[in-house]
């Protein structure tokens, strides 16, 4: 499934770091199925950044609230 449109609609579009690779055939995006990275997309960069910092002081993670 598309991690953009959540599409179905797809073709194999090569590998990247030894996993198949999928360009969406409704928006054109590539993505790898599976993928971990979805928190550290530019829109969460933000979030993944105070995060990041929180765990590097040692505060407890009942500061972000």
């Amino acid at each position: 499934m598309c991690t953009k449109c959540k599409s179905e609609n797809r073709v194999k579009s090569g590998f990247h770091r030894g996993k198949q690779r999928y360009l969406c055939k409704n928006c054109r995006c590539n993505y790898v199925e599976n993928s971990c990275k979805g928190y550290l997309r530019k829109k969460n960069r933000k979030q993944s950044d105070t995060i990041m910092k929180v765990l590097v002081s040692g505060k407890s993670k009942d500061c972000l609230e």
